[in-house]
């Protein structure tokens, strides 16, 4: 027959899934599925004139949170040519979402390194599922054309986020700057 728990449900106690318990859980059972995925991932430019001052405009919804206390990090891969900088000032466009990132120690910032930009989510604050959030920074545009690539957006940390390619958004043009 079927057999019952007599426990009550206040004897019940929950752990959260941290990114230490999920590598210890894949570890044991083996790695999970990535299933996680950035509902909108879009990416666009101010201008992509060679040599010039540019913005670009990032606009992020996950379909899972992305807690700080977590480490949970944003990777944007593919942005080529784009200057190095370790401290990259970000603006807030939508939801505060500047405020959700760091360089790994100061909130606001990214660190664009090689084509590739780390946002790490700063302790205490929460990418929240379903939430549509937007952020820019600006660099300067290589002083050559160059044509456009593909840029991709990861995550890892509370959840994992396969590489997915990011729509782009605004003016087309085969020399694009990302």
């Amino acid at each position: 027959g079927v057999q019952t728990c007599a426990l009550p449900i206040s004897a019940l106690t929950c752990t959260p899934l941290t990114q230490a318990r999920i590598a210890a859980l894949s570890e044991y059972y083996g790695p999970a599925d990535t299933c996680e995925t950035f509902d909108v991932r879009k990416i666009g430019q101010s201008t992509p004139l060679a040599g010039a001052a540019n913005t670009i405009t990032v606009t992020i919804q996950t379909s899972a949170s992305l807690l700080g206390t977590d480490s949970s990090t944003v990777t944007i891969l593919g942005l080529t040519n784009a200057p190095n900088n370790p401290s990259l000032p970000l603006s807030s466009v939508e939801n505060g979402g500047a405020d959700l990132f760091s360089d790994g120690a100061t909130q606001g910032k990214g660190a664009l390194s090689s084509g590739t930009l780390t946002l790490a989510v700063y302790t205490g604050q929460t990418v929240t599922a379903g939430t549509r959030y937007a952020f820019s920074f600006s660099i300067t545009n290589p002083t050559y054309a160059q044509n456009a690539g593909t840029v991709t957006i990861q995550a890892s940390g509370t959840a994992g986020f396969a590489s997915a390619a990011m729509s782009k958004i605004g003016r087309a043009s085969c020399r694009e700057r990302v």
